[in-house]
Order: structure tokens, then sequence, then C-alpha cells
């Protein structure tokens, strides 16, 4: 079947992803958008074959659009410099970084912490904190210190997990979306795996 591709017009903004089709010069129709952290891409494997109708050619998926549903969508870009701009930009479900020492949020998908304890700091690179102060954390190592910008004054520094407590709101929702999505796309490839014993 030869594929048919029908113009869209992606527009990436610090937290926020919109699909749209152009009704003319200056008019733009929104299609579909989502969270820039609900984003998620996949590149198709064409083996090497280039001049293919797939070439340029990458799976889009929404974990979660403006209507609370999961959708996916075959992307092609004008040339493959273009495709990896837009590969770039978002996460990459066969690359989890849950497993690395330590772990880098971007500025438009990073948890909030307040502070609980008072924490005075120890050295130039630390960030003192007093109790209510809000955080927004760039940087967690595995060695029980956050790497945080203070809300109040613009302020970075580095202080220990246990003087703060994570603000569970929609950073949280979005992360266990996107834990769910890469269990099931693992899963599916497990399935995919599985020699057929039918004869």
């Amino acid at each position: 079947m030869r594929a048919k591709f029908t113009p869209l017009y992606r527009f990436l903004f610090n937290d926020l992803f919109v699909i749209t089709v152009k009704k003319g010069a200056e008019r733009f129709v929104v299609l579909d958008h989502a969270h820039r952290s609900l984003v998620q891409v996949q590149a198709i494997d064409e083996s090497g074959n280039s001049g293919g109708p797939y070439e340029h050619c990458f799976n889009l998926t929404l974990l979660e659009n403006h209507q609370g549903r999961m959708m996916e969508r075959l992307l092609k870009a004008p040339s493959q410099s273009d495709m990896h701009r837009w590969m770039a930009a978002f996460p990459n479900p066969t690359k989890p970084d849950g497993d690395e020492d330590e772990v880098i949020y971007e500025d438009w998908d990073c948890p909030q912490v307040q502070c609980v304890e008072q924490y005075v700091a120890q050295q130039a690179d630390e960030l003192a904190l007093e109790p209510t102060e809000i955080v927004n954390v760039i940087r967690k190592t595995n060695e029980g210190f956050y790497e945080g910008i203070r809300l109040s004054d613009g302020q970075k520094g580095w202080f220990p997990v246990g003087n703060v407590i994570e603000i569970t709101n929609e950073h949280v929702r979005r992360r266990n979306l996107r834990e769910r999505y890469r269990v099931m796309q693992a899963a599916s490839m497990v399935t995919n795996s599985k020699p057929s014993t039918l004869h």
C-alpha cells in the first residue's frame, strides 16, 4: 500500500506540544495537544532503505492528549536532520533514564519540593532553606542530595533530600503515565519475541 501523508504543522513550546493543520496564510487549526513530557517518539526501522515511503518517518505517541486519551501518529519529516531534531526534543521509551546514578530534569518537567526542616548551607555550592520554601529540582543523585532552584529568588544549589518533601502534583501523574507506557512497550516486545507454537 502506498503511504498517504497529510501536511501537519507541529509547534513545540516550553511545556506544550501542539499538532495543527494550516487553514489560510496565517491561520492554524489545532488537531491535538499534550504536555511536552507526555510525548514520546520512536524511529521507524527502515534497515537502511533510503528513498522508501517511510524514509524520515517516526512514531509519535501522546500518552495523554487534551481529551485524556493515548494517541499515536506516524509522522514524516522533510529531511533526516529535521527528523533528528524532533526525535531529540522528546523522551524515547526504549531508553529510560531511571537506571542512572543521577537524574537530570528539564526545566519544563522538573519536580517541586517544599522545605519542611531548615537547612543551613555547609558549602558554597549548597542552598540554605527555610521551612515552607519551594524549590524546583533540576538534578537528583543517589547519595541523598538534590540540586535545585529556589523559587523565591532563583538561587541555585544542593540540599539534602531529608529536609524537603516532594509536592505530588501533575509532575507525579505524568511520570506515572510515562512509566505505564514504558511497561506496556516492554510487555509488547516480549510478546512479539516469543516463538509461535502453532503448526
